[in-house]
């Protein structure tokens, strides 16, 4: 199991023989699931980096990408679970100047 050390308070139990557990600080852990999905994007010549920059700065994604072939970047986003992606990416991602294009991918397992 993963644990990220930010959501977790002292321990307070077993774990691993050690007699420590840790504590999820309820106050930090999402309120709703958080769902995953991949944005492909196709920049206009020479406004990759422009366009990398503007999804950085706005704060809506959790990693940006530089990759090659077709598309230029790849962006991981998240949003509440039963949000509607296609508006995410038509009211967030769209109106940042310099794409070209996009191609929208959904996932649904992480192993």
């Amino acid at each position: 199991m993963n644990l990220s050390p930010g959501l977790f308070g002292k321990p307070n139990g077993p774990v691993n023989g050690s007699g420590d557990t840790l504590t999820p600080f309820k106050h930090q852990l999402p309120e709703h699931p958080m769902v995953p999905f991949f944005v492909m994007i196709k920049c206009q010549l020479g406004k990759t980096y422009q366009v990398a920059d503007a999804i950085a700065d706005a704060e809506i994604a959790s990693e940006v990408y530089s990759t090659s072939g077709d598309y230029d970047l790849l962006v991981k986003f998240y949003v509440e679970d039963g949000s509607d992606i296609g508006h995410f990416v038509n009211e967030k991602v769209h109106p940042i100047d310099g794409i070209q294009d996009t191609k929208t991918i959904i996932t649904f397992k992480a192993f």
